[in-house]
């Protein structure tokens, strides 16, 4: 996530009200996370000066590859949509692309069922 300001600023990253990051005197600032757990979160970017203070909020959903139905774990039902997809009954959602080849086909329906018989 990033911000981009016209004047210099400091920014205040936080997840749920919790900063995690913070920049001094920037015109622009840049937030990445890679070991966020799964769930959803509010991340908001504060930047502010002696002209006041500006807030943008995101809503941050972090999702188990492959989880379509977003139980928080990988069951026949993640594959069923995939296969669904597959046909056109569902639309595509490339959370499923287990196998990373930038489409969702029969190799992620396999890949989710092999991960759930702990293949």
């Amino acid at each position: 996530m990033s911000i981009t300001i016209d004047q210099l600023v400091n920014v205040s990253w936080q997840i749920n009200g919790v900063e995690i990051f913070n920049q001094t005197e920037v015109t622009e600032s840049t937030y990445t996370n890679t070991s966020t757990a799964l769930g959803t979160w509010n991340v908001s970017a504060l930047a502010s000066n002696k002209n006041g203070t500006a807030v943008n909020t995101w809503t941050w959903n972090v999702w188990m590859l492959g989880d379509l139905n977003h139980n928080n774990r990988l069951d026949t039902g993640d594959a069923t949509l995939v296969l669904r997809m597959i046909v056109g009954l569902t639309p595509v959602d490339y959370l499923g692309d287990m196998n990373h080849n930038g489409m969702i086909d029969t190799g992620d329906a396999t890949l989710i069922l092999r991960r759930i018989v702990g293949l």
